[in-house]
């Protein structure tokens, strides 16, 4: 095979402003310094890259290349709901898909049967790719947007200063730490501040756009709580400023297979981490010697008025957590899982002699 190869993308965004354009294959391409191309499906290619944003339903047809199926999220594990199966629907009814797929698990494990491999963000989602016979990797989203921020000081005020990040979506999750917040607050003056946007669309980012702010304060209650828009110097800010970050989890099944990413993000900014159990933070916890993730309300709880209290916990506990997500989860380590996967679809070491020495 030539050494220069024909790669085509499917983005999660057209004008590739979602993460998983940013911290994804996209940003890998930019990283080895290769060209790729947006994806036409009449054009031939020796590799292309699809994500949930592409038209699965088109691409099963597709016979003038390899494809490799880019799914961060935990779609493979959603239990069989009313969204489920009406993101199918509305994936046809709004023209995203030709062809219409009533329950859209079935169109992705079609898709994955297709793939010649398929990255994941979780070993529960790679068993179960594996499980239907393609090859699969397991690559977080890469955090190289943050490289430059780390927490400087953790003295703490009177108040205790939580940060959030995410997708205004995932603030649902609340609901599984809001009787703690609290009672954290009869102990404790507490801030919450959230990193996310303002308004969101509450299905396929199109439909039913909302308040971020009125929902959260109606839902919330009496807690004093911040929405700043997402941006880096934004979190730069904030994790200076902020005493410890949480990461809650909706007891839903497809949160509680998310992957570990926002976790490792705050632990490689140097900022004290709580986080909901889940698959992954379970996971996590075990790799890095840190168990960080909360079963209950009374661990939540203590472990909040733990580290509210304590300076020395709350830097002893980062400083070891950036000396532990550097050595499991650096940049170059997620950068070479790439070059092995592409490579391996590929069947050719195109690559992995891109990457820097």
């Amino acid at each position: 095979m030539s050494k220069l190869v024909k790669i085509g993308y499917v983005p999660f965004s057209k004008d590739f402003s979602m993460p998983g354009d940013r911290r994804r294959f996209a940003h890998f391409m930019n990283y080895v310094n290769y060209n790729f191309e947006i994806a036409d499906f009449k054009k031939k290619y020796d590799l292309i890259v699809l994500t949930q944003a592409a038209d699965l339903s088109k691409w099963l047809d597709y016979n003038n290349g390899k494809l490799i199926l880019d799914i961060p999220d935990a779609y493979l594990q959603e239990e069989l709901s009313l969204r489920r199966i009406s993101r199918g629907i509305a994936k046809y009814l709004s023209g995203e898909n030709e062809l219409l797929f009533l329950d859209y698990k079935r169109l992705l494990s079609l898709i994955i049967r297709k793939s010649t491999c398929v990255i994941t963000s979780t070993t529960a989602d790679k068993i179960l790719v594996e499980s239907l016979g393609t090859p699969s990797w397991l690559i977080i989203d890469s955090a190289h947007e943050f490289k430059s921020i780390r927490k400087k000081n953790y003295r703490k005020g009177t108040t205790l200063n939580i940060l959030w990040e995410g997708q205004a979506t995932s603030l649902i999750s609340f609901s599984q730490i809001r009787g703690v917040l609290q009672r954290l607050m009869k102990a404790q003056e507490v801030c919450l501040y959230l990193l996310t946007d303002k308004e969101y669309y509450m299905y396929m980012r199109k439909y039913f756009l909302r308040q971020t702010e009125k929902n959260f304060r109606d839902f919330i209650g009496c807690i004093d709580f911040k929405i700043i828009p997402w941006s880096v110097s934004a979190m730069n800010d904030l994790v200076n400023l902020c005493d410890v970050a949480i990461v809650p989890m909706h007891h839903s099944r497809i949160f509680q297979y998310k992957p570990p990413n926002r976790a490792i993000y705050f632990m490689k900014m140097g900022v004290p981490v709580l986080a909901g159990r889940n698959f992954s933070h379970r996971e996590l916890g075990k790799t890095i010697g840190n168990d960080f993730y909360c079963d209950t309300d009374e661990i939540w709880l203590q472990k909040l008025l733990a580290l509210a209290g304590s300076k020395s916990l709350r830097q002893a506990t980062s400083l070891k957590n950036i000396e532990m997500i550097e050595k499991h989860f650096s940049e170059v380590l997620i950068m070479k899982k790439w070059a092995e996967a592409l490579d391996f679809a590929l069947g050719d070491n195109v690559f992995f002699k891109k990457l820097p020495n």
